[in-house]
């Protein structure tokens, strides 16, 4: 299970990469964590629909969604 250093680890990633956008490889090469690692992090704001992207052959395609308003989960720090 990855510990909350690891989630702050890959989100600062996605924040970095947001306007050019981010894949899993970069995610997983600029925070030095195992592939399985970043998988595990990404899935749940991945499948609530907090990160908007497109599922490819390598991976996941993602930036995170900008905040509007009603569009973030409750409590959502993303955006």
């Amino acid at each position: 299970m990855p510990g909350p250093e690891n989630a702050k680890d890959v989100l600062f990633v996605i924040g970095v990469n947001r306007d050019q956008g981010c894949d899993d490889a970069l995610i997983d090469v600029a925070s030095g964590l195992a592939l399985s690692t970043v998988d595990e992090i990404v899935e749940f704001p991945w499948r609530t629909d907090q990160f908007e992207g497109i599922m490819t052959l390598g991976g996941r395609n993602l930036l995170p969604r900008r905040h509007q308003e009603g569009t973030a989960g409750p409590g959502s720090t993303l955006g």
